[in-house]
């Protein structure tokens, strides 16, 4: 999902691929751009194109098992929510903000970034753990439900705003208090 770039790791996508071998395939959505073309792409992936909407991709992540994310570098990455909310677990980059999101061995795993048996590693080992698969899908839906829900991100913005309201801010600007 998302836009093709290096920063976000398209290029070690080829190589994943070729070491899980055919078994294993890799659904991706085409960049707004067409970047994806420019990137050599294994025959065990498949290319579903730009999604329309929402229930497109609510249809994609249904289907999928596993949230591939080689990302050198993110803020906070939607497609990592999204995943997570809906069951997957996520194999991703030890970067950025993905380690506050993804607790390793627990709702996905974090692989060392660049790494390419790293993660050939994670998704072998989901693939021949069902249970550990189960575990984690519903381990990444509990955290986006729970960290990540509308509700509680009003509630930590109204508490962050109180906490604002109530300070002196006379204290500490010098000649300007």
């Amino acid at each position: 999902m998302g836009n093709w770039s290096l920063r976000k790791g398209v290029d070690l996508l080829s190589p994943i691929l070729e070491r899980l071998g055919p078994d294993y395939e890799l659904q991706f959505t085409a960049d707004r751009k067409g970047r994806e073309k420019t990137f050599t792409i294994p025959s065990n992936s498949t290319n579903l194109g730009r999604l329309a909407n929402k229930q497109e991709m609510e249809k994609v992540y249904r289907q999928a098992d596993v949230l591939l994310f080689p990302s050198r570098l993110e803020g906070l990455p939607l497609t990592v929510l999204e995943a997570m909310a809906h069951g997957l677990p996520v194999v991703a980059a030890d970067c950025s903000s993905l380690g506050e999101v993804i607790e390793h061995g627990n709702n996905g795993f974090l692989c060392r970034k660049d790494q390419v048996d790293d993660f050939v590693s994670a998704i072998r080992n989901l693939a021949g753990n069902l249970q550990l698969w189960r575990n984690m899908g519903q381990s990444a839906y509990l955290t986006a439900k729970n960290r990540f829900n509308i509700e509680r991100m009003i509630d930590s913005y109204l508490t962050l705003y109180r906490g604002i309201l109530q300070r002196d801010f006379r204290v500490g600007f010098g000649k300007y208090s």
